[in-house]
């Protein structure tokens, strides 16, 4: 098997962590075009907190959290109740002053770019990201994330809800053993297990600087985002090189930025437009980012 059919294989795994059309893998991501106006009975939990449907927290002093369903799927047997971030943090709107506003945002830009109704927003989204709001103080959170861009982001935003809204003081972070490439994803339970049983525990100063990176993420302060990374390389080493490919990002004079440069290199050396091709190469290319195919269309649709 070459390289780019492991790529390949790898992919069609990595879709289901990353969740490709963010909520279902199944809806065509091409299909839908507007924004659904919603409103129903919000319950108020806290002053800026307002959830569709309440969470509903199990009584266990241990949690999971999970970026995305397809490590839900091959999750080993270690006690804990799990909560899955369905969410693609690196694209789309993530301004907000309050966290209703930030789920009103995001649901605008899901049901625009992947055709996601209010009904699975809330039930697999907003529902799922309330419980991390009301988790107790005694529990105990393992935060499941890689060394990419995407996942970092979510880790961000995952640290600033326990920063945010609980009280919660213990945490660990689990951290892939696999290759940046492969990630969770090129894992059997046996590895996973091991995986946890060497988490990294954080203290609530951790959190509070992924909390700051989340905050200088959102309101786009990139001096910020690198000065936090830089400072604190020696503990957390691991987030200098996902802001780094953050900052790559941004646009040159001509609105595009390393990922639309990556892209369009990519076409011109392959001398295709057959996107599977182009994004199994730019998956091996350029891993930092994590993107999967959602993501990486996303992008070329807007260049080509």
């Amino acid at each position: 098997m070459d390289e780019i059919e492991r790529v390949s294989g790898y992919v069609a795994r990595r879709q289901r962590r990353f969740l490709t059309t963010v909520f279902f893998p199944e809806l065509d991501i091409e299909s839908s075009s507007g924004i659904v106006q919603f409103q129903t009975n919000v319950i108020p939990l806290r002053n800026d907190v307002r959830f569709l449907i309440p969470p509903t927290i199990e009584n266990n002093s241990t949690y999971h959290i999970l970026n995305g369903d397809a490590l839900k799927e091959q999750f080993p047997s270690i006690e804990g109740t799990i909560i899955v971030l369905r969410e693609c943090l690196i694209m789309g709107n993530v301004q907000g002053n309050t966290l209703r506003d930030f789920f009103d945002n995001r649901f605008s830009y899901l049901h625009k770019a992947h055709g996601i109704t209010a009904e699975e927003f809330t039930n697999k989204g907003e529902k799922e990201l309330s419980k991390i709001c009301e988790l107790p103080k005694e529990a105990k959170v393992y935060l499941w994330f890689e060394r990419d861009l995407f996942c970092q982001v979510n880790l961000w935003f995952s640290a600033h809800l326990l920063h945010t809204y609980t009280q919660v003081e213990q945490f660990f972070l689990v951290l892939p053993t696999a290759t940046l490439l492969y990630g969770f994803g090129g894992m059997n339970k046996d590895e996973l297990t091991h995986a946890y049983e060497h988490s990294q525990e954080l203290t609530k100063e951790q959190i509070g600087i992924f909390h700051q990176l989340w905050i200088a993420y959102q309101q786009q302060q990139y001096d910020q985002l690198r000065a936090i990374a830089q400072q604190h390389y020696s503990t957390l080493p691991f987030l200098l090189p996902a802001v780094e490919a953050q900052l790559k990002r941004l646009p040159n004079k001509d609105g595009l930025g390393y990922p639309e440069l990556l892209l369009l290199s990519l076409q011109e050396e392959l001398q295709t437009d057959h996107f599977p091709t182009l994004f199994k190469a730019f998956s091996k290319r350029a891993p930092i980012y994590g993107f999967g195919d959602s993501q990486v269309l996303e992008i070329w649709n807007r260049i080509k």
